[in-house]
């Protein structure tokens, strides 16, 4: 159903960059995009220079952060986008605007929380989806933290029904690489199925180093 990238020996960054930008041409004539760009805007730019006039909102949590990516937005002129920045959480950042997106990259290379579940599940749900859109997420590919078992253990009871006999005191290494690796995008996928949306193409599952271990998966959606 899947189709699976890896990228050892190159900057694996870079080439989810053009993965995902390579996706974007292939199923969406224009952009209506959020991101969370930091300061680099390496990806906002591909999207800049490579689609038709794109408009896209920028969330950055870090105050400094955000401070240096004004600073680059007023050094570097981008004069075929319209470009919206917002200091502040991403998907509250998507559901507070009014436009509706056709892209989304929730670019958090952190380890999956019920935060981020959460939030996944707030944006499907919304009305801040086009019926015709790609949505994206970095999730950290380090073993998953101990402190999170008990949430794991209760979203996978809940949505797929099975039962991890590990606890904080004694954690199965083995049950939670299979949570990183099988579990986490089941979930993602039926999270998607549960709020009306169909995957109209294979999802794609990308793994690279930043140095650090990142899962990069997107998917393109349709609603009837």
């Amino acid at each position: 159903m899947k189709s699976n990238y890896r990228a050892e020996n190159e900057d694996g960054k870079l080439k989810s960059h053009s993965l995902l930008i390579d996706f974007i041409q292939d199923h969406l004539k224009c952009v209506v995009g959020a991101t969370m760009p930091a300061s680099s805007l390496k990806f906002e730019e591909k999207i800049i220079n490579r689609t038709q006039w794109p408009v896209l909102d920028f969330a950055e949590l870090d105050k400094s952060v955000y401070t240096k990516l004004i600073r680059k937005l007023k050094v570097n002129s981008y004069d075929n986008c319209t470009i919206t920045t917002y200091c502040c959480d991403v998907v509250d950042m998507i559901l507070k605007t009014k436009n509706v997106y056709n892209f989304i990259w929730l670019d958090y290379c952190g380890i999956f929380t019920e935060e981020i579940w959460d939030g996944w599940n707030r944006i499907l749900n919304s009305k801040k989806l086009e019926k015709d859109c790609i949505v994206a997420i970095t999730l950290s590919g380090r073993r998953e933290h101990v402190a999170n078992i008990d949430f794991y253990k209760a979203v996978v009871k809940e949505v797929l029904g099975k039962k991890y006999n590990f606890s904080k005191n004694q954690t199965n290494g083995i049950n939670l690489s299979k949570f990183r690796n099988i579990d986490i995008p089941i979930l993602l996928e039926t999270a998607i199925i549960n709020s009306g949306f169909n995957i109209a193409t294979k999802p794609v599952h990308f793994s690279y180093k930043t140095p650090a271990p990142m899962k990069l998966y997107y998917y393109h959606l349709k609603r009837n």
